[in-house]
C-alpha cells in the first residue's frame, strides 16, 4: 500500500533572553512543497532577479542579444504562513538583553569605540594585565620553569579573550529592567570599589547569555573577566555616565520600535479571527498570513503548544514533519513549552485580556505585578477542562529536525566545515542555483523577520534534497 508524504513545515523563532533563560518570543510556521522547476528562465548576470522565461520567436535576427537562460530543477511552493508574536510591550518589560541585535549593528559602530581605536585599547590592557599576571606569579613561584609554563597558558587563554572586534550587539542590557545606579556605577567607579563591584554583582545574571558571537564579545563577559578594559571602552565612548546611560535607553527604543512595526505589519497582512490551518498559497504574489498577537508570556506557551498539537494532528497517519535551522530553536521552544506543559491550569485569553485592560503589562513593577496576578488569579486561569487534550502533554512532543545537521545538507555542499554554519543568507544563495523560489526570495531580502527566514529555509531544504515532491 503507498504512503503518503508527511506534511512538511519550515519554521524560525526569535528570542526572548529572560531571568537566565532563552524563549521563543515569536514563531513563524510556513508549510511548504516543491515541485519540477521551470525549463528555464531569463537571468540577469548578477544572478539575484530571475523573470518567468517566455519563448523566442524563431524570426528573431541573430544579431540580436538573447538574454542567459537558467534551468532550475525544483520550485519551493509555500504555504500561507502562520505567526505567533508576543506583544512587544510584554517583550520589553521581560527582556534581559535587548533583542534584535541585528537593528544596532548601525549604533554599536557609531557609538562604542572600534578599528585601531580599540585595538590600542586591547593592547594596553593586555601588557598592564600581563604585567600584574606575572609579578604574582614571581611572588607565589620559586622555579623558572612554573613561571614560564603559567606564563604560557596566561598569554594563550587572556590573549583570546581580548581579541574581538565590538560588542556583542545581541548583548546590550535592557535599561528598562535595571536600575540606571547600576550603569553609571559600571562606567565611573574604580573597579577595585564596593560600588563597583556591587553594580557587576547585580548585572552578573546576564552571563547567563553567553560571552559574545564570533569576533564579538557580551558586555558581561568583559564585566566579569576584563572590568577594566570594559570601563575603559565607555569611558572612550562616551562623554559621561548619563550619556552612556542615554545609549542604552536610545536602543531600548529603537528595538521596541522595531518589534512594533513588524507587528503591525502581521497584523495589516492577517485575516481576523485566528483559526490555524494548513493551505497552499500557489501565487508567489499572494501576502497574508495567519496572525495571532499573545499579551502575556503564559498565554504565548498555551497558544504555541495548541498550534503545534493541530500541526501534528494535522499530518494524520503519514505524520508532519518540522524543520529548522540550527538547534538554538529547538531549545528555545522546549523552554518555552515547558510553561503550558507544567501548568495545573489552561490560561484564559479572555480573562487575560480584561486583566490587561485593568493594569497594563508595562506599567507594573515587580511587586505590582505579583499583586495584580494574585488578585485576579481567578479570572486569568480556569480550571483544566477537556480542552486541555488539545494541548501537548510534554515539551519533547514538538520534534524538529535541524536541516543543518541532515547528511544531505553537507553532501550537498551546503556545509564544507563539520563545525561551522553557514549564515542562512549564504546557504540560500547557494539555494537559488537550483530553485527559482529562492531567487525571488533573495530579490526581496528580509533577514531576521521570522516569516523571510522560514521560507528561506523551506528553500534550502528543498535545494539540498531533503524535501522533494
Amino acid at each position: 500500500m503507498h504512503r503518503g508524504k508527511p506534511v512538511v513545515i519550515a519554521l524560525d523563532s526569535e528570542f526572548l533572553k529572560t531571568h537566565g533563560h532563552v524563549l521563543t518570543r515569536a514563531v513563524a510556521f510556513v508549510p511548504f512543497s516543491s515541485r519540477k522547476g521551470t525549463s528555464g528562465s531569463e537571468h540577469q548576470v548578477d544572478g539575484n532577479v530571475a523573470a518567468t522565461s517566455t519563448s523566442l520567436h524563431s524570426s528573431l535576427s541573430p544579431s540580436l542579444p538573447v538574454p542567459k537562460r537558467q534551468a532550475f530543477r525544483r520550485a519551493t511552493v509555500f504555504g500561507v504562513p502562520i505567526i505567533l508574536n508576543l506583544d512587544p510591550a510584554e517583550v520589553m518589560r521581560r527582556a534581559d538583553v535587548l533583542p534584535c541585535g541585528h537593528s544596532l549593528a548601525l549604533e554599536m559602530r557609531t557609538g562604542l569605540v572600534s578599528g585601531e581605536r580599540l585595538r590600542t585599547l586591547q593592547e594596553r590592557h593586555a601588557r598592564s594585565d600581563s604585567k600584574a599576571f606575572l609579578k604574582r606569579t614571581e611572588e607565589a613561584t620559586t622555579t623558572t620553569t612554573t613561571t614560564k609554563t603559567t606564563t604560557t597558558t596566561f598569554s594563550g587563554n587572556r590573549a583570546w579573550h581580548l581579541e574581538f572586534n565590538s560588542l556583542c550587539p545581541y548583548s546590550i542590557p535592557n535599561i528598562r529592567r535595571a536600575d540606571h545606579s547600576w550603569f553609571k556605577a559600571i562606567y565611573s567607579a574604580s573597579v577595585h570599589s564596593s560600588e563597583f563591584r556591587g553594580a557587576a554583582m547585580c548585572l552578573d545574571h546576564l552571563k547567563a547569555y553567553g560571552k559574545g558571537r564570533r569576533q564579538e564579545r557580551s558586555l558581561s563577559f568583559l564585566l566579569r573577566h576584563h572590568p577594566t578594559l570594559l570601563q575603559e571602552i565607555l569611558r572612550v565612548s562616551f562623554s559621561s555616565a548619563e550619556a552612556w546611560c542615554a545609549w542604552l535607553v536610545m536602543c531600548g527604543d529603537l528595538v521596541e520600535k522595531e518589534l512594533r512595526q513588524l507587528a503591525e505589519k502581521y497584523r495589516q497582512m492577517s485575516s481576523s479571527p485566528f483559526t490555524p490551518s494548513i493551505w497552499m498559497e500557489y501565487d508567489p504574489s499572494y501576502k497574508g498570513v495567519q496572525y495571532k498577537e499573545c499579551g502575556n508570556m503564559e498565554e504565548f506557551s498555551y497558544e504555541l503548544s495548541r498550534l503545534w498539537y493541530i500541526l501534528l494532528r494535522h499530518g494524520g497517519e503519514v505524520g508532519t514533519k518540522l524543520y529548522t535551522y540550527g538547534d538554538m530553536d529547538a531549545k528555545a521552544i522546549q523552554n518555552t513549552l515547558r510553561l503550558s506543559c507544567c501548568m495545573k491550569t489552561r490560561y484564559s485569553p479572555r480573562a487575560s485580556q480584561s486583566a490587561r485592560l485593568r493594569s497594563s503589562p508595562s506599567q507594573l513593577t515587580g511587586a505590582d505585578e505579583a499583586s495584580n496576578n494574585k488578585s485576579d488569579s481567578q479570572d486569568v486561569l480556569t480550571p483544566l477542562q477537556p480542552e486541555s487534550g488539545q494541548i501537548l502533554t510534554s515539551p519533547y512532543e514538538a520534534k524538529v529536525v535541524d536541516v543543518t545537521r541532515h547528511t544531505l545538507f553537507a553532501a550537498s555542499g551546503f556545509r564544507t566545515s563539520p563545525r561551522v554554519i553557514p549564515p542562512l543568507g549564504d546557504a540560500l544563495e547557494k539555494a537559488a542555483i537550483v530553485d527559482e523560489a529562492a531567487v525571488r526570495l533573495r530579490s526581496q531580502s528580509d533577514p531576521h523577520n521570522p516569516v523571510w527566514d522560514a521560507k528561506a529555509l523551506a528553500c534550502i531544504t528543498v535545494a539540498c534534497g531533503i524535501c522533494l515532491g
